[in-house]
């Protein structure tokens, strides 16, 4: 069974840097432009990471988040907040296993932490 990741992010370079990183980890990746398209996508899919962007257009990336948190097909899921936003970093209250990363991230350090929480094959 194929593992699957969302990538939520309105900056297309970011969506398709980290997009690829995933896809290199055998997922298979969707994305979403802003918050409504992500919030949408998860209604009816359980991606085992979301990568997530907080300045997002529509729907904002702490709303997406508490969606995620709010709904029970969702709490496995783990979330990834990649974000030039740098003001929630110490107050929000991330669940176990989530990380909050202030943008430039290399995509390196997001690749050991899913190999390492995910158990995912280096490829």
């Amino acid at each position: 069974m194929a593992r699957y990741a969302l990538v939520v992010d309105d900056d297309t370079p970011s969506r398709k840097i980290y997009g690829g990183m995933l896809s290199k980890l055998g997922f298979d990746v969707s994305e979403a432009i802003d918050g409504e398209d992500a919030i949408a996508l998860l209604e009816a899919s359980q991606p085992e990471v979301i990568l997530l962007d907080l300045l997002l257009p529509k729907v904002n990336g702490l709303q997406v988040l508490e969606y995620i948190y709010s709904r029970a097909h969702l709490q496995s899921t783990h979330v990834i907040i990649i974000t030039a936003h740098t003001t929630y970093k110490h107050t929000l209250h991330l669940r176990e296993g989530d990380r909050y990363y202030t943008k430039p991230v290399p995509t390196s350090e997001i690749r050991e932490y899913l190999i390492e929480i995910l158990q995912v094959s280096p490829s």
